[in-house]
């Protein structure tokens, strides 16, 4: 995927600069980025006051004029890049959406929530609504990228867009799956210490299932990313893939989310979402079909 337009979301603090530095580093010189902040709603309908309007277009114009300020200070800590810029009104992820949308951008770049092991609660909205890929900006690094595959449908197109980042940016691509062996070994797993054979049992299922994702990882690999270097890991999926991103100082994870509701984003978006809050690095959120 080749980005034309790239939508960053700011809320003017420091915090949420390194979304625009991110947005710039990949937009490269070939692409435009579109800087978007949400002001609140500062007009409110007042039937029995209509005398009121006007101060509240005075306070609305104020607001605006404020913003702008902080914007420029902002754009000044990132070195004052080439960017569009749009104040929108309303629910910031309401805003940011709409104006991905109305652009046609390819990307949403969000800064990541500060001292929190979950995402904002604008990039929950954003990551389940949005029909582009979704980056939770984290920290400048120019270490490898990673990209998560249970080597399903969706993975494979994060996977894809994993490669075309990897070679824009001239960085390293690391690819892991993650064998979950409680779930491989079912009952086997729960007799393991009962008896020599249970235990014997189980070790034999486990490596079985560690054996076919290595077999079907490098056979994923040879298709669609023949330069990676494959990592088959165990446990449990969010925290082995946050801990492969860790040892490799990785500076992007890409991982993919069916983006649904309900109990099928419950098992399937929701490691996405527990990495776009807890990964060591910046994480791109790729929807199936993107």
């Amino acid at each position: 995927m080749t980005f034309s337009t790239i939508v960053a979301a700011t809320d003017l603090r420091p915090e949420s600069d390194e979304a625009i530095r991110q947005a710039v580093l990949i937009a490269g010189a070939g692409a435009k980025v579109a800087l978007c902040h949400a002001l609140p709603e500062s007009r409110v309908v007042r039937s029995l006051f209509p005398q009121l309007h006007g101060d509240d277009a005075m306070a609305a114009l104020e607001l605006q004029g404020w913003a702008r300020e902080e914007l420029e200070q902002c754009l000044a800590r990132v070195g004052s890049p080439n960017v569009d810029v749009y104040f929108d009104t309303g629910a910031p992820h309401v805003c940011i959406l709409e104006r991905a949308r109305a652009l046609g951008a390819e990307l949403i770049v969000l800064g990541a929530a500060e001292g929190s092991d979950r995402p904002s609660k604008t990039a929950q909205r954003v990551l389940r609504a949005a029909t582009t890929p979704v980056l939770i900006a984290r920290g400048p690094s120019a270490g490898p990228i990673l990209a998560a595959s249970d080597l399903s449908d969706p993975s494979i197109t994060a996977l894809q867009l994993a490669v075309r980042q990897a070679e824009a940016l001239g960085r390293e691509l690391h690819v892991v799956n993650v064998v979950d062996l409680e779930r491989e070994t079912g009952w086997l797993n729960s007799v393991k210490r009962l008896s020599p054979k249970g235990a014997e049992a189980y070790l034999s299922r486990a490596h079985e299932a560690m054996d076919k994702a290595q077999t079907d990882l490098t056979m994923l690999l040879a298709k669609h990313a023949p330069n990676a270097k494959g990592h088959i890991d165990h446990g449990r999926t969010a925290a082995a893939i946050g801990k492969r991103a860790r040892e490799l100082g990785a500076s992007i994870l890409v991982v993919a989310t069916h983006g649904r509701t309900g109990v099928d984003r419950a098992l399937v978006g929701s490691v996405a979402e527990e990495l776009a809050g807890a990964a060591p690095c910046s994480v791109l959120v790729v929807r199936h079909g993107d």
